[in-house]
């Protein structure tokens, strides 16, 4: 290629790049980017995330949260180095959380697109029709719909998959050190991007080395492929080797990251998941829409992206190519990419591959709808190389004029298509204004790094919401301040998450005297939180602290002042923490935890010290069994019978740190009545006190 050529190549990715960021800064609205465009649900989490890299620069640690422990995330997957990388980065222009995540937003249509232009050139598109390709897979509805998700929303490893596919099927071994450098650093991307990407890439991987195996009489494919997919997965664990680390040294968690087999059955793609579109399209026909949505919506399911009519009409014609006469016309990774979207649907979609995974292997996984984005770029692939075979039968001297034309033309109708209605047409909530405002006074009433306890106590991640407090509104207070430590963001499954919970079902004069001990300066009524909207808990405090120092402009918050008297957090009486084998405790930490058979719990001594520790709890069970207790070197067997509560006391040394109690099982787990899920055992009303 000559420098001219280079240039010029050059030119056309900037240009695709700023196209797609043009589309989305259009669609969004360029007053907006300054905050939040979305301020709720999981984009509240989004934004706490973002926050704490540009303040802590760790993805681990942060001690703004979990008051007054500072929260620990290693039990969390850590699946985007990339993603962490770019924002540190980014965090170094600004230390507002909303405009670096705006900023990394619109840096995901830049990256996509340009994944996108390359991978379609490496397919045999001509420039115009592979930009315009591009743009329109980098604005995907997807896009849009997945604010609140930034690894979701930058998926640039999806070009590089297909292509790393392609590779494996039909074409020879990469000539030359460019032509290596190139796959390597696409395998390489892929595998440091989102742990959904990772895991397609991964399944393709073996698929298309079988494919290539098969075609080219090669076994070498297949172990490609092999190699692969172990690649891609070997790169992504490592980067959660801290967590594994934390978890071999402090025990198991089962309750942050807990995933149900049978969640991926409504999280799977269906054909109308890709050929419907959303409420409000400029084309559809609303009744049916809507009718469709609102099934769909009511049947648990998560409504995957509408792919667009350019992606479907390309994907149309890319699967009937398996059935019809093969053209001159087609490329050699016509056929082969038609199977490879047929396996992918048959991956994806419900009841597929995908569920059968999460069934038999592990159910980690289990939104495989999000596989569509793969079906969403082969279907842009498959209608770009139409497009130029239109072309190509017109006379020389004016394909170049036309190419262009009807590439724009392209582009055009499929905006249109997929731009409609925009999903943030209305302005930002103001909520986050007044978050701010809020956050503005009580740093100026109180000392820095001050400890505020926020009632009613929410677990993290993927909690339930509370009466009407919603998903991670629980945060709201971290991101509108910068001084303040807060008792939110507390890990499930953790000490500090127990003993929280713990405090906030102590008796109001016993729970302010125990903050008060424990360091606390403020405690934070989220009023939409209980059934009352506060009223009871309210006036409790008020007769106790006197009347709320601050309250929110929508008087959805109200804030006490306290006067700490200690600094470290008293012992109280917690429950102990699941670690395997449990489902995930229903209601708050020890009301109850269903085993799947044998299973375990751990107890943490938070202090430097070996003391005496008791649990109490009760055991229930479906069918009689025999349970044995281990803790440590003292093991306790135990009859228990259905219908009839058996209460457990045990009294141990518990070590610093964390001391596991095991609970084995001489019956396997039986159906419940309700047939969702196979139980062992319970444990109920457990409780952990040490001895002074």
């Amino acid at each position: 290629m000559s420098r001219r050529e280079q240039a010029q190549a050059a030119a056309a990715y900037l240009l695709t790049g700023a196209l797609s960021v043009a589309v989305a800064i259009a669609i969004i609205g360029r007053n907006n980017l300054g905050g939040p465009l979305k301020y709720d649900r999981d984009a509240l989490w989004g934004l706490a995330y973002v926050k704490q890299l540009i303040e802590t620069g760790s993805f681990w640690e942060n001690p703004a949260l979990a008051a007054p422990f500072g929260a620990t995330y290693y039990d969390l997957p850590h699946d985007f180095v990339a993603e962490i990388t770019a924002i540190r980065v980014l965090g170094l222009f600004s230390d507002d959380a909303a405009v670096v995540y705006n900023a990394y937003y619109l840096l995901g249509f830049a990256c996509t697109a340009v994944a996108a232009l390359w991978a379609l050139r490496r397919l045999d598109a001509a420039w115009p029709p592979a930009i315009a390709g591009a743009v329109l897979f980098a604005t995907l509805p997807f896009h849009f719909l997945r604010y609140g998700h930034l690894s979701l929303s930058n998926y640039y490893a999806i070009p590089l998959i297909v292509v790393c596919s392609a590779q494996l099927m039909v074409w020879p071994a990469p000539k030359g050190r460019r032509a290596w450098a190139a796959l390597v650093a696409a395998a390489l991307l892929i595998a440091i991007g989102p742990a959904y990407y990772v895991i397609f890439g991964a399944a393709l991987a073996l698929f298309s080395g079988a494919i290539g195996a098969l075609r080219l009489a090669s076994w070498k494919r297949a172990a490609a492929g092999l190699a692969l997919c172990v690649g891609l997965l070997g790169v992504f664990s490592l980067s959660n080797i801290e967590g594994r680390l934390y978890q071999a040294e402090h025990g198991a968690n089962s309750e942050v990251i807990n995933r149900s087999a049978r969640a991926s059955e409504p999280l799977g793609m269906s054909l109308t998941e890709l050929a419907i579109p959303f409420k409000g399209h400029r084309l559809a026909p609303e009744p049916v829409v809507s009718l469709y949505h609102h099934a769909h919506r009511t049947s648990g399911g998560e409504i995957a992206a509408y792919v667009g009519i350019v992606s479907l009409f390309g994907l149309a014609a890319l699967v009937l190519g398996l059935f019809l006469r093969e053209r001159d016309w087609q490329p050699d990774w016509w056929r082969p990419l038609a199977a490879l979207s047929v396996f992918v649907f048959l991956l994806g979609t419900k009841g597929g591959i995908g569920s059968l995974f999460a069934w038999v292997v592990v159910p980690a996984v289990r939104s495989w709808n999000r596989i569509s984005l793969v079906l969403a770029f082969l279907g842009v692939a498959a209608a770009v190389t139409l497009l130029q075979h239109v072309v190509s039968r017109l006379p020389e001297s004016r394909r170049p004029q036309v190419l262009a034309l009807a590439s724009v033309a392209l582009v055009a109708v499929g905006l249109f298509d997929q731009t409609s209605p925009s999903p943030f047409s209305a302005k930002p909530s103001m909520a986050y204004e007044q978050d701010r405002a809020l956050l503005v006074e009580m740093e100026q009433g109180l000392p820095k790094h001050a400890r505020v306890f926020q009632t009613p106590h929410v677990s993290y991640p993927e909690a339930r919401p509370v009466h009407k407090e919603g998903h991670y509104a629980h945060l709201r207070g971290y991101l509108g301040g910068t001084t303040l430590r807060w008792s939110a963001g507390a890990a499930g499954g953790r000490h500090a998450n127990t003993w929280l919970h713990a405090m906030d079902a102590l008796p109001i004069t016993e729970r302010i005297a125990a903050l008060q001990e424990s360091g606390f300066h403020a405690v934070w009524v989220e009023r939409r939180g209980f059934t009352d909207g506060g009223a009871s808990i309210e006036a409790e405090l008020t007769a106790q602290l006197g009347p709320p120092r601050w309250t929110r402009q929508d008087e959805s918050v109200s804030v006490f002042l306290l006067k700490p008297t200690g600094d470290q957090p008293v012992d109280l009486t917690t429950a102990p923490q699941l670690a395997s084998g449990f489902f995930r405790w229903e209601g708050p930490p020890g009301r109850r935890a269903w085993s799947r058979g044998d299973a375990s719990l751990r107890v943490t001594n938070p202090t430097g010290e070996p003391h005496t520790a008791r649990l109490d709890m009760h055991v229930d069970t479906l069918v009689p069994r025999e349970l044995t207790v281990t803790v440590g070197s003292e093991v306790t067997t135990l009859q228990a019978t259905p219908g009839r509560s058996l209460k457990v006391s045990l009294e141990f040394v518990a070590e610093p740190g964390s001391t596991a109690v095991s609970l084995s099982t001489d019956q396997p787990a039986t159906l419940a009545r309700s047939g969702a899920r196979a139980l062992a055992f319970s444990v109920r009303d457990a409780t952990v006190t040490f001895q002074p």
